[in-house]
C-alpha cells in the first residue's frame, strides 16, 4: 500500500500512480492505457490492485480482535500533473474512480460526512499503526526459491490477459490468443512484469527471447524499446530495467 489513513470511522487505502501521457481507464478489460510520444502502453488496473489490498487488510484486521469491523475504503490518485486523463464511454463522470491529488482533501471531507460513527478508539488506532509498521517487510525473497521451483519449471510465452491461455501467438504487430481470439498489442508487457517479479530486476535481449519465446533478435529489441524501460549498458552488454 502506498498510503493508509486510519480514522475512528473508516480506513482509507490510497494507491498513487505517477504516469505521464494521456491515460484512458478501461474497466472492461481491467487496464490503464497510456499514450505517450506516439507509443501505447498498458498498465494493470489500479482499482483491482487496491481492492486486493483491501481484502488483505480485512483479513489482517480480522486477527486483531477488534470489537467492530471498520469500513475499508479505497481510492487511486494519478499524481503526475502533466498527464491527461480520459475515460471510456461507458463510464460516467460520477462513477470515475481515479482522482487528482487536489481532490483528496475534499474526498476525505465527503467520507467523513458519510461515516460518522466512531468504531475504534484513538488508543487502538495507535496500536494498529504500530503493529502494521512492525509487520512491514520489504519483499526481497525470491518467489521461485520460496516454492522450490526453477526457471525451467516455468511455462514460457505470453499469457493472455483476458482468458489466461498461454502461449499467445505473436503476429506482426500484435499478440493473438487462439482460445478467446483476443488481439492485444501490449500483452507481452504482463509477461515482462512476471519476469521482473520472478526472475530478475533486469532483462537482456536474449533473455527476453527465451522467456517470451520470440525467435527474432530484432523483434525482441523492438518489444524492449516499446515497453518503456530504462536501457543500460552498450552493445552485447545492453540490458533493460523497469522505471
Amino acid at each position: 500500500m502506498d498510503l493508509l489513513i486510519l480514522t475512528q470511522t473508516y480506513f482509507l487505502i490510497i494507491e498513487v500512480k505517477n504516469i505521464v501521457g494521456t491515460i484512458t481507464y478501461d474497466p472492461e478489460f481491467q487496464q490503464l492505457i497510456r499514450h505517450h510520444e506516439n507509443k501505447e502502453s498498458v498498465f494493470k488496473d489500479p482499482i483491482l490492485q487496491v481492492h486486493r489490498q483491501r481484502q488483505q487488510l480485512q483479513y489482517w484486521l480480522s486477527k486483531q480482535s477488534l470489537i467492530h469491523p471498520i469500513p475499508i475504503l479505497t481510492t487511486v490518485i494519478l499524481s503526475n500533473p502533466q498527464s491527461i486523463i480520459k475515460k471510456t464511454p461507458n463510464l460516467t463522470t460520477g462513477t470515475f474512480p481515479l482522482i487528482r491529488p487536489d481532490k483528496l482533501t475534499s474526498k476525505i471531507k465527503e467520507l467523513s460526512k458519510l461515516y460518522t460513527q466512531a468504531l475504534i478508539t484513538i488508543r487502538d488506532i495507535k496500536k494498529l499503526a504500530k503493529n502494521l509498521k512492525n509487520m512491514h517487510r520489504e519483499n526481497d525473497e525470491n518467489v521461485l526459491n520460496k516454492f522450490q521451483l526453477t526457471y525451467e519449471d516455468l511455462i514460457k510465452g505470453v499469457n493472455c490477459p483476458k482468458c489466461s491461455f498461454i502461449p499467445m501467438e505473436q503476429q506482426r504487430y500484435t499478440w493473438f490468443c487462439p482460445k478467446c481470439y483476443l488481439n492485444d498489442k501490449m500483452a507481452f508487457q504482463y509477461a515482462l512484469l512476471d519476469y521482473f517479479s520472478l526472475i530478475n530486476s533486469s532483462i537482456t535481449n536474449i533473455q527476453l527471447r527465451d522467456f517470451l519465446q520470440v525467435s527474432s533478435r530484432n523483434t525482441a529489441k523492438r518489444l524492449l524499446k516499446s515497453a518503456n524501460l530504462i536501457q543500460l549498458g552498450t552493445n552485447k552488454g545492453t540490458y533493460y530495467s523497469p522505471k
